[in-house]
């Protein structure tokens, strides 16, 4: 995959003005389509607020994604996914733009924005701090069925605190809907660690401390900045060939 160039794109996505070169990167949700060669033939940019122009071609590059397919029953099969892209816009002095779309991941997401968990009072009055990770079984109809604490850290040790941001976050992920995997049209149960990420200030000094470190076996990498879900497992058995990124 070739990163592509796009004059127009630059008033669009960063303003009018003189444009100095610079580096800016977004992380984005697709719901896709991949057929059972692996081609991406369908790809639905899940994002608000973004012009039409640069939504058309983030879902071009994706397109250019290749996979190995789904199986079902030992034949290769359509699944349908939420892919997960790190897209990176390149801007130099010339006002023109490269965009590059890479891979992070794919499995069950949210569906449309949410309700997030409340900021427990006393803690939002002592301005303390906590990233809480939960892990959620997601069932063929996208409900949540169990919820459990997966991580959860602080920048105080305040065991009564941690309690409540645990108990908040798994109670409101509880209530969420999810977009489920689909493999040959059949919805297809998952697992997904949710991370929340609870700040008051982000310049707060004081030292972090873990109440409840995350499981070795599950040990991933969690964004708490964009707190989008990370599947654990393969529930549909894609693999990523290709984005192009690499080369």
């Amino acid at each position: 995959m070739k990163p592509q160039r796009l004059l127009a794109l630059i008033p669009l996505v960063f303003g009018l003005g003189q444009v100095q070169a610079e580096r800016r990167e977004f992380t984005y949700s697709v719901a896709a389509e991949v057929d059972a060669n692996g081609h991406v033939v369908v790809a639905d940019l899940k994002a608000r607020d973004v012009d039409e122009a640069f939504a058309n071609t983030i879902e071009g590059l994706v397109k250019l994604w290749r996979f190995r397919p789904a199986m079902a029953q030992g034949v290769p099969a359509v699944a349908t996914t939420t892919l997960t892209t790190q897209v990176i816009v390149d801007i130099d002095r010339n006002q023109s733009a490269k965009v590059t779309a890479r891979y992070l991941r794919h499995g069950a997401a949210p569906v449309g924005l949410q309700q997030p968990p409340r900021y427990p009072v006393d803690a939002m009055r002592s301005r303390v701090s906590a990233e809480v990770a939960v892990v959620a079984i997601v069932d063929a109809e996208g409900k949540p069925t169990k919820v459990e604490l997966h991580s959860l850290m602080m920048n105080v040790d305040d065991a009564k605190l941690g309690k409540r941001f645990a108990a908040e976050t798994m109670e409101t992920v509880r209530r969420w809907t999810f977009q489920p995997e689909r493999v040959n049209g059949q919805a297809v149960a998952s697992r997904v660690i949710v991370p929340i990420k609870y700040t008051i200030d982000e310049r707060a000094g004081r030292r972090w401390k873990w109440m409840v470190k995350p499981p070795q076996e599950d040990e991933v990498a969690l964004d708490f900045t964009t707190q989008q879900p990370v599947a654990l497992g393969n529930a549909t058995g894609l693999e990523l060939v290709s984005d192009g990124s690499q080369g």
